[in-house]
């Protein structure tokens, strides 16, 4: 079974054979690299608008890819979230070490969206945090170590930070 990331790559494979190119001239006709243009169309890397917007113009697809990124809209959890969701549901206990950002978890509203931008995807992660605070289940045991620099790593200013 193809995940939507990886038939998005498969329709770049398809453009890019059509018009007669390889990866590495791909590549050097979009200004990104070889290895990304690799990853993108075998579902491993994540095709930006950007990349998609430069695609569409060197394989003349008339705007194809681009469009196609739609599928990322109604996905609220990034691909790499896998299952985790769920797991977290069911979990009695939950562990995280964060050396870079506050956890989705414990993020404010701000901190989210500062993070994310994206509306759907903020109310989603500030939904997961139910779990901490349900009334059956009981809720599971949090244990949370941050990195230091994650306190001091601005994410949306000093009042998001505050918050």
């Amino acid at each position: 079974m193809y995940s939507p990331q990886a038939i998005w790559g498969r329709e770049l494979r398809h453009y890019r054979a059509q018009a007669g190119l390889t990866q590495a001239q791909l590549a050097q006709k979009v200004h990104f690299s070889e290895s990304l243009v690799s990853g993108v169309e075998t579902g491993q890397l994540p095709a930006s608008p950007e990349f998609a917007r430069c695609c569409d113009e060197a394989l003349v697809t008339g705007g194809a890819l681009l469009r196609l990124l739609d599928w990322r809209k109604v996905q609220v959890f990034p691909a790499w979230f896998g299952e985790w969701r769920e797991k977290e549901q069911a979990a009695v206990a939950l562990r995280t070490y964060e050396p870079l950002v506050v956890p989705g978890l414990l993020q404010t509203d701000a901190y989210a969206s500062a993070l994310l931008g994206d509306e759907t995807a903020v109310a989603a992660r500030l939904e997961r945090q139910a779990v901490l605070s349900r009334a059956t289940p009981e809720p599971p045991t949090f244990r949370c170590v941050l990195d230091e620099s994650v306190l001091h790593r601005l994410v949306g200013g000093p009042e998001v930070m505050t918050g």
